[in-house]
């Protein structure tokens, strides 16, 4: 009975679906260099497992699949059951492409389908003609733009029919600019008309585009995979919907961009910035000592490169002493089509001589619009200096030619403060004579050399060391390395970095390389401790003595 009815069943399934088939289908025979090719391995009536797809990574690149799909439908009182493992792929090379046989297995058989001759040519198939029921477009803001200009470019498509969803399948190749995404707050559907029809329009995507190089720039299409919703009439009575959804591969027009380089001459005090551009800053205070530091950040905000940008001009009177300066870039969204960002300057300035001063920074960037050079200036900033209290630190050598300190230096007194007390003895008059000499020249002089700053972060790091204050140690041990490159290698203080720095060393020809990498390591140290408060604590007197050992070194070297 049990057999009877087995065989019963296999005799309807093979009335109502019919005979089962394996083959293989591309939806273009011929294509050009650097278009897709949607290939299909269809198993008809059959419950198909274990699929092996042939090897297709030799000749083509796999943008997207194997991607699953099943079907059924009713056609002249037959039911169909399809099942099918498609591929979007993209020739790696012209010429005659095989696609060699995809096997599956169906009630145990192994079914092996035919093979595909794909050729790639120049006079292959071409994609995206206007006249379809849908296609996208790449619309570029403008074509011809000056270098690190921000530029919008869209990806827009067109349709007639209802589209259910897409994906992308490969990004343009942006070549040589900068990119980054826009969100679009103002995404809708339009209509236009194209050859009188009427089509509904979209934007997929927005990208502000940045031009790393001039000249004549290229950009390659996007390729999309659409599914459009469209009815078959072959296929009137499908189960489960009133129309298809069928998945096609579309891909943008190619863009050719002019990029033209800045106008001649650059000035002098360009800061290189590129675009529209707004400045301002803040102060910390609007006073302080000679021994104490304060803060100005200025923040410039704008639709140019941020990475383009450079340290404002600052336009600091003399005697003010800059030290670190860190920026930082954060987005700020778009504005009419635009993306924005800004990018801060905070410096650390240390005033040494008492009075009252004022400064002007000023930020000179290109303004494509006019073609010119424009400079914005902030307000006059204006500081109050008082003269700070003296610090009694350790007897310190002639300030001509620096110091390098080790820790021994402050566990006894030093070779030149004993040789002062033996000579009080023994030529007393010459002591005074010397005393009062050196009192009366410290008091005359309001402004120190590098070499005695450098020297008294050091003492003061060690100070703030021993009493806990790890974090002002650590600043002072950054003040003093920064004081001594900025002096040996005569950096503009508003544009140094470590890179810079370490660029210097090595065009010197005065470091090998185990002082240039420790050089390094105490640098990030010293930008890595700000966000690593147990690392002050656990490491202040090491990075203190590698400091004062590597400046040692250097001067030897």
């Amino acid at each position: 009975m049990r057999l009877f009815l087995c065989n019963l069943i296999l005799l309807v399934s093979s009335f109502l679906y019919g005979q089962t088939s394996f083959f293989a289908v591309a939806d273009a025979e011929k294509v050009r260099p650097g278009n897709l090719v949607e290939v299909s391995f269809i198993l008809k009536n059959g419950e198909g497992e274990d699929f092996i797809s042939p090897d297709l990574s030799n000749d083509f690149y796999i943008l997207s699949g194997p991607n699953r799909g099943i079907s059924t439908v009713i056609q002249n009182g037959q039911m169909q059951r399809e099942m099918s493992f498609s591929y979007t792929l993209q020739p790696k090379r012209s010429g005659k492409l095989t696609i060699r046989p995809a096997r599956i297995k169906v009630r145990g058989k192994t079914l092996k389908s035919n093979s595909l001759a794909i050729l790639v040519t120049s006079d292959g198939k071409q994609e995206n003609n206007n006249d379809q029921d849908f296609f996208i477009r790449a619309e570029l803001a403008q074509n011809t733009i000056y270098l690190g200009q921000q530029v919008r470019l869209d990806y827009k498509i067109y349709t007639r029919k209802e589209i259910q969803n897409y994906s992308i399948l490969q990004e343009s190749d942006y070549g040589g600019f900068y990119a980054a995404d826009i969100q679009r707050m103002d995404n809708m559907v339009q209509t236009t008309n194209i050859k009188g029809k009427t089509y509904y329009t979209k934007v997929l995507r927005s990208v502000a585009l940045y031009p790393q190089q001039t000249g004549n720039q290229n950009i390659s299409p996007l390729v999309l995979q659409v599914g459009l919703l469209e009815e078959d009439p072959q296929r009137p009575s499908s189960l489960f919907f009133n129309g298809d959804v069928k998945y096609v591969n579309v891909e943008s027009n190619v863009l050719n961009v002019t990029v033209k380089d800045l106008p001649k001459p650059v000035p002098a005090n360009f800061n290189g910035g590129i675009g529209n551009f707004s400045v301002s800053s803040v102060i910390d205070k609007t006073s302080a000592s000679t021994n104490e530091t304060f803060y100005l950040t200025i923040t410039i905000l704008g639709d140019g490169d941020p990475k383009r940008i450079k340290s404002p001009n600052l336009n600091l009177p003399p005697f003010f002493q800059l030290y670190d300066t860190k920026s930082e870039e954060e987005e700020r969204g778009e504005n009419e089509g635009k993306k924005f960002s800004q990018k801060s300057f905070t410096y650390v300035i240390q005033p040494q001589k008492e009075g009252e001063f004022s400064f002007q920074p000023s930020f000179t960037y290109f303004y494509p619009i006019t073609g010119k050079y424009e400079t914005k200036s902030l307000d006059p900033i204006l500081i109050k200096i008082t003269a700070g209290q003296s610090n009694d630190i350790p007897t310190k050598e002639d300030a001509g030619q620096f110091v390098s300190l080790t820790s021994e230096d402050f566990k006894s007194p030093s070779i030149f403060t004993k040789f002062l007390w033996i000579a009080g003895f023994t030529i007393p008059i010459l002591g005074i004579a010397f005393f009062y000499v050196y009192k009366y020249l410290r008091q005359r002089k309001k402004v120190k050399s590098p070499s005695e700053v450098t020297t008294d972060h050091l003492q003061q790091a060690k100070i703030f060391g021993d009493q806990g204050d790890f974090e002002n140690s650590f600043i002072e041990l950054s003040f003093a390395l920064r004081t001594f490159l900025f002096h040996r290698f005569d950096i503009p203080k508003e544009n140094f970095s470590t890179e810079q720095i370490i660029d210097k060393l090595d065009q010197s020809g005065l470091s090998n390389q185990a002082l240039t990498q420790q050089l390094r390591q105490l640098l990030n140290r010293f930008e890595m401790v700000l966000y690593a408060p147990s690392m002050k604590k656990d490491q202040w007197k090491s990075t203190w003595e590698e400091v004062c050992i590597w400046i040692k070194q250097f001067d030897k070297g």
